[in-house]
Formats: structure tokens, C-alpha cells, sequence
């Protein structure tokens, strides 16, 4: 109880000064603050799939289906992109059982998993190329209308895009941090710890690794139609790239994928890293090569992540 106390003291006033900074600052403090917060939302999602012991490389799959359905319901059927927050999830959930309950029910997990959930995001960027439904490769552009809510979009400041996708974020880390206390939680550790001996005792893994795919997916659904509404504009190349992928699981491996706070803490070190280096060098590579050095510097240093590292200095420090 003292621990969460002591973390709503220090996420309260963050979240605050967040949205200070986007209201009053420039806009690329804005939009650093904007993608800092979404990319922890998917890695947080993202990172719920490793509770159970499954490394997706796929994650842009999901990523991209919150991003088309908003993008398709407001540009094809000229529905409130709002609607996407019901249809994404089911969607999600049902891409997620598609290729998680077979896998666990013929034992295709590790490396192979991880392979089948890349083949999945490359499978559905190449379908969306190639289909004039999602755009192809030009993608889908939104038509601008002035600022509303039932649209979803703000001209005037991007502020409302911070607070909404602040309100998901901080869902997101009540259910990560919830489910981590719960029966759920220990049936994901202990599919991941050893899911034959898990199996052995009458656990029921088959069902803590599609449940835990589930949640993985729809979370991070929920980032890429804020993603959509922000940008107003999706291809395959950025809702569904590789790049996507990195993007999405390298905060949570930064800042430690088993900790409910580290997605959120590895997401505010390296996007305005990055975004510092796009500004300052203007230079597409470099920012990608920093990001390699940091995430061997990370695992070579504290293979648990920053909240790893912080935890063995803390304990240095007491004892």
C-alpha cells in the first residue's frame, strides 16, 4: 500500500507537468511528450505478453489494426474515429487467439513463437500494400476539419491529444500493475517460469498464454489509434513497419519488461533521446545507431532494465 502511495506522489505531478508542458510549451515538446506516451502504452502492452513468457516480434500487428480501423471508419464509412475503441480490441482479440491458441496448443513457443508473430506483422504489411482498401503503399490520408471532439482532432494545440492518451496510459499501468497481484498474474509467471511443471500441477497454460495475448494486443491496439488521430495520416511502412516493432518493445526492455513501471520509464529516456538527435543532427541513421548502443549498454549492464539497475543501487545503498 506504501509503495503504490508513494507512486501516485510522483506520478501525479508527472503527469501534471506533461500536460503544462503541452499546453504551454512549444509544439515539439508536444509531440515528444505525445510519442513518449503512446510507445509506453504499447510497451506496456507489449510487456503483458512477456508476463507469460511470450516474445513477440509482432507486435505491430496490433498496432496497426488500431490504426486502420480508426483511419478506415473515419475516412471510408465517416464515422467518429471514436468507434475504433470498441472495434480495435475485438479485432485485436481476435488476431491474438488466431495466433496464440493454436501455437500453445501444439507447442510452438520461444523462438518459434516469436518468428510466427513476425511473419504476422510482415503478412499483414504486405497485404495492406497491395490493397486499395487500406490505401496501398500511399496509405490514408484524413480529410482536416476544425478542432472537435467527435472527430478527434485538435489544430489549434495538440494539448487534448496528451490528455487522452494520459488517461489510457494510466488505465493501461492500473491493469498491468492489478493483474501482476491477482491469480492471473501468478498463472502467467508461472507459464513462463516453466509451463511443464505449471502444466504438472493442474495449471491451465494454454489459457494464461491466449489471455495473456489477449490483453498484450488490445492495449496495444488502443496506441495505434492515437497514433492514427495524431499523425491524421497511416501507410504500412509506418503503422505496421519493422521499425514498429523496435519501436513498440524496446522501451519495456529498457526500462525493464517485468516491471509494470519500467515501459513507461525506458519509453521517456528514448524517444526524446532520439527526437533530440533528429533535431540537433537531423539524421535518420544516427538516431537508430544511438539506439542500438544504448539497448547493448542496458542488457550488458542490467539485463533487468533501468528499474533493474536502480533496484541493485538501491540495495547498495541500504546495505
Amino acid at each position: 500500500m506504501e509503495k503504490k502511495i508513494n507512486f501516485l506522489y510522483v506520478y501525479i505531478p508527472f503527469c501534471l507537468i506533461l500536460l503544462i508542458a503541452s499546453y504551454f510549451g512549444p509544439m515539439i515538446v508536444c509531440h515528444i511528450i505525445f510519442f513518449s506516451v503512446i510507445y509506453a502504452i504499447a510497451s506496456i502492452g507489449w510487456a503483458i505478453g512477456m508476463f507469460a513468457g511470450q516474445l513477440s516480434f509482432g507486435h505491430a500487428a496490433f498496432f496497426g489494426v488500431g490504426a486502420y480501423v480508426a483511419a478506415i471508419s473515419y475516412v471510408r464509412y465517416h464515422l467518429t474515429p471514436w468507434i475504433a475503441f470498441i472495434i480495435a480490441p475485438l479485432i485485436s482479440t481476435l488476431l491474438a487467439v488466431a495466433i496464440t491458441f493454436p501455437s500453445a496448443r501444439y507447442g510452438v513457443k520461444g523462438p518459434f513463437y516469436s518468428l510466427l508473430t513476425l511473419a504476422l506483422a510482415e503478412v499483414m504489411r504486405t497485404t495492406f500494400l497491395a490493397w486499395d482498401f487500406t490505401g496501398k503503399a500511399l496509405g490514408l490520408w484524413y480529410p482536416i476539419v476544425p478542432d472537435s471532439l467527435v472527430d478527434f482532432q485538435f489544430h489549434s494545440t495538440h494539448a487534448p491529444y496528451v490528455g487522452i492518451a494520459l488517461i489510457i496510459l494510466t488505465v493501461t499501468l492500473f491493469l498491468s500493475t492489478k493483474l501482476q497481484q491477482t491469480r492471473i498474474g501468478y498463472g502467467f509467471i508461472a507459464t513462463r517460469n516453466d509451463e511443464d511443471a505449471a502444466q504438472a500441477i493442474g495449471v491451465n497454460t494454454l489459457k494464461f498464454r491466449v489471455l495473456s495475448s489477449v490483453v498484450s494486443g488490445v492495449i496495444t491496439s488502443m496506441s495505434g489509434i492515437l497514433y492514427a488521430q495524431f499523425t491524421l495520416f497511416i501507410s504500412p511502412e509506418n503503422a505496421i513497419g519493422t521499425y514498429v516493432n523496435v519501436d513498440i518493445l524496446l522501451p519495456a526492455v529498457i526500462g525493464g519488461v517485468l516491471s509494470p513501471y519500467g515501459p513507461l520509464l525506458g519509453s521517456f529516456i528514448i524517444n526524446p533521446l532520439m527526437w533530440l538527435f533528429r533535431i540537433l543532427f537531423g539524421a535518420e541513421v544516427l538516431h537508430m545507431i544511438v539506439r542500438g548502443i544504448l539497448l547493448v549498454l542496458i542488457v550488458y549492464t542490467s539485463p533487468r532494465g533501468v528499474i533493474g539497475l536502480l533496484q541493485k543501487l538501491q540495495q547498495k545503498t541500504r546495505g
